[in-house]
């Protein structure tokens, strides 16, 4: 029973080796056949090209042929004897001899070189002469002829592909040191500072002792005579008035007086009036009392007096005179303001009005704190200050240097527009008034948002294992921090390499492609920028066909080929037999896909990747196979069986089929795994310990792709 499907199988393996050194000896002869083809058409060719060079014949060649005329046995041999070392047969030989007579006697009469010419090619035609023809009319040849014309410029060849770039050369060496810097000059003198104020003034100086007066002087000369009587006199002045009542009036008092803060103020006030008046003094309309009770504060004298007279005018005030003085004894600010004196008697009241102004030394009311800001900021920088007069406030800067070209005072608070980095520094606010002047200081300090200085931000492009390098440098206050990352992945761990300046990845992988980001951040802020890398890499092989590829006849064959590469390589196909692909042959991608495979495909197959990096190449070998549906060749037995309860269990299925198939055993049209698969095409199927739920239909199945092929056994169980 197994004899049959051994011998089947030897059947089949003689019938494929045969079939395949068929194929072999097919593709020889027929390479064979193609080369001697090819020798003699191009023999062919080149006797057809001489015997063609016949040009038209001078009247000297024609009469030399007329001569040769005359000679038709010469030429009869010579063509007769041509002809036999052309001809292989006997036969051959008298065809060929009566052809060369037909046509020696058809140009016995001709009349020019054209008739000749006519007749020789007829005669190569029908007799389809492969050797060197008569030279009848090789006599006849002419002159040479013109040159023919230019012929056309061929098609502009494809460009040739782009050299790689060059590595990087070696670092330079390291240069000298610098010279030393030069000492720094000394700064010149500065501005003179703000005026000081006025001193006070001086008191009056004592009176000094009257002279001694002066020696008499001589007599004069003698007595004169006695003149003559004058003229009558004017009448004299007209005599002082009497006392009489008058209502007060103020006499030299002064409406404006200033005083320093705890200083005695003095105020007075002088009336006259007939009678004399009773002075009061006010503020605020309440009356300040002659003696103060409570603090002393305040001290009111009176004195009043009768004005003197000379002798040679009359009084200059006649009535009374009361001097009133308002002692303010340690005055304060709050002292300040409106103080009315009123002078009263029986004729009436009058009221003077002066003004009190006590100065007040200069205090700072608000200072300045230490600040720091950011450049480009507006900086108000807050000094208010409170005396009497109101005090001036000025600012200038600590180190003597310019103020900025952009700053306002306005109520004595420093503003400074859009603030640098070269103005940061120490601030001083003087405020001063007559009685003096005080100052307080504060520190401005300037960020600076950090600017990248140097970044390589085009697209950079390097060739694969070669190190790449990204500079980033920063500048900013406080000094910036600089990181990398990398958009939409990271560094490779063992390759990469960062100082504070650059990024180094050494040996890099087209994995390294993408976006580089180089952050640089302080307290202000961060500023990045982005760079673009593109690794280049030659041609890498992914996927590649089988040396040796089965094809099957009237199917469509794919030969596998998959590169990677960057940029992306060209790839092409072609046959190693030199046998031109038709319309079957297409490339899809990189792969080679032929439709409805014939014998005449098989052969070899060569598969080119290149880009300007490099090239690879695969070679495999194509075998054309008809197609054969799977069978099941055995099972091993009985399609039923029944089996005992917690017994073993195994069944072998085995299939053939061109190409191999697959098998597969299915319960309950479900793959099952409790099978141990051959490598000669065999599937076991393996049961242990036999239960209820094991029993039922098993299908051994077979399939390729072009058929399937199925058996089935049906197992059942006993209770022992």
């Amino acid at each position: 029973m197994d004899a049959t499907p051994n011998r089947r199988n030897s059947l089949f393996k003689l019938f494929h080796v045969f079939h395949v050194c068929l194929s072999i000896g097919l593709v020889i002869m027929f390479v064979r056949n193609q080369m001697m083809y090819e020798a003699r058409f191009k023999k062919l060719e080149d006797d057809l090209e001489s015997m063609t060079q016949i040009s038209t014949t001078t009247d000297t060649e024609k009469q030399w042929a007329e001569s040769i005329k005359t000679r038709p046995t010469m030429n009869e041999k010579k063509v007769v004897k041509r002809s036999v070392n052309n001809q292989t047969s006997k036969t051959a030989k008298q065809t060929n001899n009566q052809n060369v007579l037909d046509f020696k006697n058809s140009t016995k009469n001709f009349e020019d070189v054209t008739t000749c010419l006519d007749l020789l090619n007829n005669f190569l035609k029908k007799n389809k002469w492969s050797g060197r023809g008569p030279n009848k009319c090789q006599i006849l040849r002419g002159p040479p002829g013109k040159p023919g014309r230019r012929g056309r410029r061929g098609p502009k060849g494809q460009a040739g592909y782009k050299g790689s770039i060059g590595k990087h050369g070696p670092p330079g060496p390291r240069g000298e040191k610098g010279f030393s810097g030069n000492v720094t000059v000394i700064g010149l003198k500065g501005d003179m500072g703000p005026k000081g104020t006025k001193g006070d003034k001086g008191n009056t100086g004592i009176k000094g002792q009257k002279g001694a007066q002066g020696p008499k002087g001589d007599f004069g000369g003698q007595k004169g005579e006695q003149g003559e009587r004058g003229v009558k006199g004017k009448v004299g002045p007209r005599g002082c008035p009497g006392d009489s009542f008058a209502p007060p009036s103020f006499v030299s008092t002064p409406r404006y007086l200033a005083f320093r803060e705890r200083d005695s103020a003095l105020l007075v006030c002088n009336a006259t009036a007939n009678p004399y008046s009773r002075i009061t003094w006010y503020r605020d309309k309440v009356t300040i009392p002659i003696q103060d009770s409570s603090d002393n504060h305040y001290e009111v004298k009176e004195v009043i007096f009768q004005s003197g007279s000379n002798e040679s005018s009359c009084p200059v005030n006649p009535h009374p005179v009361t001097e009133s003085s308002l002692v303010i004894k340690r005055s304060r600010s709050s002292d300040t303001g409106n103080y009315i004196c009123e002078a009263r008697n029986i004729m009436g009241v009058l009221r003077y009005k002066i003004r009190l102004l006590v100065q007040v030394y200069v205090k700072f009311t608000s200072v300045p704190s230490n600040i720091t800001v950011t450049e480009n900021q507006d900086v108000q920088l807050r000094c208010r200050a409170s005396g009497v007069p109101s005090p001036m406030i000025t600012w200038y800067r600590r180190d003597g240097s310019v103020m900025p070209s952009r700053y306002r005072i306005i109520q004595g608070d420093l503003h400074i527009t859009k603030i640098t980095k070269e103005q940061e520094g120490s601030y001083v606010c003087v405020a001063s008034n007559v009685l003096g002047a005080s100052s307080t200081e504060t520190t401005v300090t300037v960020n600076v948002f950090p600017v990248i200085t140097y970044f390589q931000d085009h697209q950079l492009t390097i060739n694969e294992t070669q190190t790449l390098t990204l500079p980033c440098n920063a500048t900013g206050y406080p000094i910036p921090n600089i990181t990398w990352n990398k958009t939409n992945g990271s560094f490779p761990r063992e390759r990469y390499k960062f100082d504070s300046q650059m990024l180094n990845i050494s040996n890099v992988q087209y994995e390294d492609s993408g976006e580089y980001v180089c952050k640089a951040s302080n307290t202000v802020g961060t500023a990045s920028k982005r760079a673009i890398v593109v690794v280049q890499v030659g041609p890498k092989i992914r996927r590649k066909p089988n040396d040796l590829e089965n094809g099957y006849r009237g199917t469509e064959k794919v030969l596998h080929f998959e590169v990677f590469a960057f940029p992306e390589a060209n790839i092409t196909w072609k046959r190693l037999d030199n046998i031109k692909m038709n319309k079957r042959f297409r490339q899809e991608a990189a792969n080679l896909v032929i439709d409805g495979v014939e014998y005449i495909d098989g052969g070899f197959y060569k598969a080119t990747a290149r880009n300007i990096l490099g090239k690879v190449t695969v070679t495999t070998f194509l075998v054309v196979k008809d197609p054969v549906s799977p069978w099941i060749t055995s099972s091993g037995g009985s399609s039923k069986i029944t089996l005992d309860e917690r017994s073993s269990f195994s069944r072998t299925c085995s299939a053939k089929g061109t190409p191999a198939p697959k098998l597969i055993w299915k319960f309950k049209n479900k793959a099952i795994n409790s099978v141990l698969r051959h490598t000669n095409g065999s599937l076991t199927l393996r049961i242990a310990n036999l239960a209820s739920e094991h029993t039922g239909r098993y299908i051994c199945e077979a399939s390729n792709e072009f058929g399937s092929a199925r058996e089935h056994l049906d197992l059942t169980g006993e209770r022992s």
